[in-house]
């Protein structure tokens, strides 16, 4: 096997080892998701516990499912005894007050309302989600509100069983990734050998030739009647010729194989690399999915932890300033009560649009959650910072809109922090939403500076 053959191996076990870091990454993403769809199982059985005695016990073995981190269909099965006995609750069993337990259902849909607008959906459950968020957003009595808390929970569970199917869909790959590298492996081995073989039978055919030419020198130099020598001289010419031409079939059939072994491993290599690209392409999806938030179409919480750490890095090489505005909505809640969360929809994706818009491209804007949008502003002071802000503050208040024939209004807040030596990402976080914190008492509508 040459060296191009081993550089080609080398190649694939590099872009092999790639794609287990890959996959590992993919594999604690998932970890984390699954964490999350755990809690929010967990707290929403929490939330509807003391509305109803027969539901209790049920609401106790869901809880109890989750934490024992049962299998997907173990799990099945308890909420299939949960969705149950919820349609069987009888009509006369009026929920149990109690005072320290009662828990508002609006409150309760909206918490779940924006899970979901939290959680990366999959375009095949989206829709499912979308009604069911739309559900939630109207006023629910007790049978609609427990059939909308049982289709939540179903959703969740598919949501957990689709990443592990994902999950699974990369591990088998990979799987088949790592028989094809050993399938490789062995027939570059197997060409090797043949190339050992071929340098083996070279060798003895030399030794053979060298070792009959020595006889007929001998044979020459001793003989004294010229027919015996001639008869000699013709045997050994025989038997060399025969040799040479065993030799050449022998290796015109080593080469057939080499070539067959080669094509095999071209026409794999190929196969192998589309479906490199293949899984490339959804690992990339599938990250940038992860990276931002589906509504506004930013970066979310979770990219901007990865980019604080590089502005991070890039302050301690450069020690140059590093600023943070942290934005929120006002009085968001009151756009969603009075004009609807369509209305409060738009509101958001108007935001995002006039932030991003109105910055520079070295510049990192994201949606941190709910109404509240981060920025980070490399080698920027909170000074330059405040001018920039200011000026969004202003463009954001001359951006209102209509919505069922009626204007809507939007004005928007701002805290605005520099990065100190002493900081940490906690602190320097904590001081940017402290001086929104004073933005919001002072009157709303304002940056503050702290």
């Amino acid at each position: 096997m040459n060296q191009t053959d081993n550089d080609e191996v080398n190649k694939w076990k590099d872009k092999f080892f790639k794609l287990l870091d890959e996959q590992e990454n993919l594999d604690l993403k998932n970890s984390e998701k699954e964490q999350l769809l755990n809690k929010i199982i967990i707290r929403l059985t929490h939330s509807n516990k003391g509305f109803f005695s027969d539901l209790d016990p049920f609401l106790d073995q869901l809880q109890q499912a989750i934490k024992s981190n049962l299998s997907l269909e173990q799990l099945k099965t308890t909420f299939e005894q949960f969705s149950d006995a919820l349609l069987h609750l009888p009509d006369n069993d009026p929920p149990i007050v109690k005072t320290e337990n009662l828990i508002s259902t609006d409150i309760v849909a909206q918490q779940i309302v924006q899970l979901f607008k939290e959680i990366d959906i999959p375009t095949e459950l989206d829709q499912q989600a979308s009604q069911l968020t739309q559900n939630l957003q109207t006023s629910l009595d007790t049978e609609a509100f427990n059939t909308a808390l049982e289709e939540s929970m179903a959703l969740l569970l598919k949501l957990k069983e689709h990443d592990l199917t994902e999950q699974e869909e990369i591990e088998d790959f990979l799987s088949n990734l790592t028989q094809q590298l050993t399938e490789l492996s062995h027939q570059a081995s197997g060409a090797s050998a043949t190339q050992l073989e071929k340098a083996i039978s070279r060798n003895e055919l030399d030794q053979s030739v060298s070792r009959q030419m020595m006889d007929l020198q001998q044979s020459s130099a001793i003989a004294t009647n010229l027919d015996p020598l001639k008869q000699l001289i013709i045997s050994s010419l025989e038997s060399i010729t025969e040799q040479i031409t065993a030799h050449q079939q022998e290796e015109q059939k080593h080469q057939t194989t080499t070539q067959r072994q080669l094509l095999e491993m071209s026409h794999k290599i190929q196969a192998m690399e589309a479906e490199s690209k293949d899984l490339k392409y959804k690992l990339q999806l599938a990250r940038d999915k992860a990276l931002r938030d589906p509504l506004t179409g930013l970066p979310n919480r979770l990219a901007y932890d990865e980019r604080l750490a590089t502005e991070f890095s890039r302050w301690q090489r450069n020690q140059t300033p590093l600023t943070m505005i942290l934005w929120d909505i006002d009085h968001f809640k009151k756009i969603n009560d009075n004009f609807g969360h369509k209305a409060g929809d738009k509101t958001l994706s108007i935001i995002a649009h006039l932030l991003s818009d109105n910055c520079r491209k070295s510049d990192f804007v994201a949606r941190f959650g709910g109404e509240e949008f981060i920025m980070l502003l490399s080698e920027t002071t909170k000074e330059s910072g405040s001018i920039l802000a200011e000026k969004i503050r202003t463009i954001v208040e001359k951006s209102g809109f209509n919505a069922g024939g009626k204007a809507v209004s939007i004005t928007i807040s701002c805290g605005i922090t520099q990065f100190l030596e002493t900081d940490d990402f906690e602190s320097f976080f904590e001081r940017a939403d402290q001086a929104l914190y004073t933005a919001k008492n002072q009157g709303r509508n304002q940056c503050v500076i702290l």
